[in-house]
């Protein structure tokens, strides 16, 4: 994946980069390896996330959190890995990828879910694999590479053995195991043959669908932070006047519906994930004052489309008083009513301990966040839903999931949506606070799983990076550069009645199949208690 040294990754060394792994847990005794795996943890988490150091005031709570968490979970992983390394069964070369592959979904759900960097993301470069992710998820992926490795690692391992054990049991059991492994290899190669296939034939599909409509959307990258302090009113008059500007630019046409027979006519504007420095009502109270050289309710006036922004917004129903979501929320004017949202969405997904801090209503937890801590005590209310916005089109409305910040790396998130109605995906993200290439990048190649497996485009539009259109495939057809402030006009196809994809009706049964393996293999393997009363 994305790091320091690599910030767009290798695909060549993520086909190895367990095996060395593999051979050093086996050598480790196993009282030693929670200790391994709490090394690794922390190891792993500050090389793959160290751009999290940046996240402000903070960053202890984010890097530090991220690491400390990775540290446990990695102790506790540790000896279930090596337990399967270490098994004598000829099945362990299937079954070291069940137990990784289980131990990445489990860390991917529930409150502290982080699913970044999964071992499948170093194959999202190669379009015909990873297309099988519409039938089993990225962890389907994951578990090819991982078997692979699994593979390999069990084949030097074999090798090894024969060189320096020459008994003949040993013997006999070198040429059952060489029998296995080739029995493996050829299974694998012709896995591999059909996952490509598959792909192939998927790609072609999608592309020859004949789309019977199309978006045209702005998507605006301001490269600034609008909530760096002081910097409110100058931050919406320049991201304004970007987007004025971004407006006088050609556009790019990335559908079968050519610009002299269908004229351009932008039905979205998009802004980032809270573009907006103020509480939307704030805003709009105030929009004939704000800024002061073209208020806000004078520049949406002069807009040919609505405004799909991010902006905190109200939460309804709180009833520890005034709280807010990180939202995104689609503005446009009429002549009675002024500026109206015509929808607004509230993100689901809260970063822990950071977006939201758990039992923070309560006052003795506030008091203590605030006076001891030194955090701000609320953070955001979690959205109510995960309906679409709708964007008025002139073949009616099409629905658009919003999946705000890192929400577009949870497939259930897209899930929900696409089973809710979304005919695309528009993921609203401010990653600029990160000042590296690997964060975005690292961002992007999740992104790119959550169009597959749900055959739903994707525009990103991002604050500085990377802004980008992905299509059903999982293929990036533009990209804008990153960490430079820029708008750009594209025209996209939406498919009219898309499919709903294996993996959008039943999710990431594949694996929870494999949690089950794993958990019945080890229950299987336990040695009955031997009473020592009644030899």
């Amino acid at each position: 994946m994305p790091n320091p040294l690599l910030p767009y990754g290798s695909t060549l060394i993520g086909l190895v980069s367990l095996i060395p792994l593999f051979f050093s847990i086996q050598e480790i005794d196993s009282e030693h390896l929670p200790g391994m795996g709490a090394v690794f943890g922390f190891l792993w988490s500050i090389t793959h996330y160290y751009w999290l150091s940046n996240f402000g005031s903070f960053s202890i709570w984010t890097l530090g959190g991220v690491s400390l968490v990775y540290t446990a979970y990695y102790a506790v992983f540790f000896p279930l890995l090596g337990n399967a390394i270490k098994t004598k069964s000829p099945f362990r070369i299937f079954f070291i990828p069940a137990v990784w592959v289980s131990f990445e979904f489990l860390r991917s759900i529930g409150y502290l879910a982080f699913p970044w960097n999964l071992t499948g993301y170093s194959l999202a470069p190669i379009l015909p694999i990873i297309q099988i992710a519409d039938v089993g998820g990225v962890f389907l992926v994951s578990y090819f590479i991982v078997l692979l490795q699994s593979l390999i690692f069990s084949t030097l391992d074999s090798y090894y053995t024969k060189q320096v054990v020459s008994t003949v049991a040993a013997h006999t059991s070198n040429q059952n195991s060489r029998a296995l492994h080739l029995r493996t290899w050829i299974f694998w190669v012709i896995l591999g043959v059909l996952f490509w296939g598959y792909g192939l034939y998927r790609i072609n599909q999608q592309r020859g669908i004949e789309s019977t409509q199309f978006l045209d959307a702005v998507l605006i990258q301001q490269n600034q932070d609008s909530w760096q302090r002081g910097s409110g009113a100058a931050a919406l008059e320049d991201i304004q006047n970007l987007t004025l500007e971004s407006l006088q630019k050609r556009p790019m046409n990335f559908s079968s519906f050519p610009f002299p027979e269908y004229p351009w006519n932008p039905h979205v504007i998009t802004w980032s994930e809270t573009s907006i420095p103020y509480v939307l009502n704030t805003l709009l109270r105030h929009a004939d004052d704000i800024p002061a050289s073209k208020p806000f309710s004078q520049f949406i006036q002069e807009l040919p489309a609505p405004l799909l922004t991010g902006a905190p917004l109200n939460a309804p129903n709180s009833l520890t008083g005034p709280r807010y979501m990180n939202g995104a929320t689609i503005l446009s004017t009429t002549n009675d009513k002024g500026i109206v949202s015509e929808g607004q969405y509230g993100k689901r997904r809260l970063i822990p301990f950071a977006e939201h801090i758990p039992l923070a209503e309560l006052p003795f937890i506030s008091n203590f966040l605030k006076d001891v801590v030194g955090l701000p005590s609320s953070g955001w209310a979690h959205g109510p839903d995960y309906q679409p916005l709708s964007i008025r089109h002139s073949s009616g409305r099409i629905l658009a999931g919003t999946p705000i910040c890192f929400e577009d790396s949870f497939s259930p998130v897209t899930r929900i949506q696409t089973i809710l109605g979304a005919d695309l995906f528009i993921n609203l993200t401010n990653n600029s606070w990160s000042k590296t290439i690997a964060a975005q990048t690292q961002h992007l190649a999740a992104a790119r799983f959550r169009t597959i497996e749900t055959r739903r485009p994707m525009l990103r539009s991002t604050n500085s990076g990377v802004t980008s259109y992905i299509d059903t495939t999982g293929d990036i057809r533009f990209t804008a550069p990153m960490f430079e402030a820029r708008g750009d006009s594209l025209r996209i196809d939406i498919q009219d009645d898309p499919v709903m994809t294996l993996h959008t009706r039943y999710g990431d049964v594949f694996s929870m199949v494999l949690i089950y393996v794993v958990w019945i293999s080890i229950l299987l393997r336990r040695e009955p208690t031997v009473s020592v009363d009644n030899p």
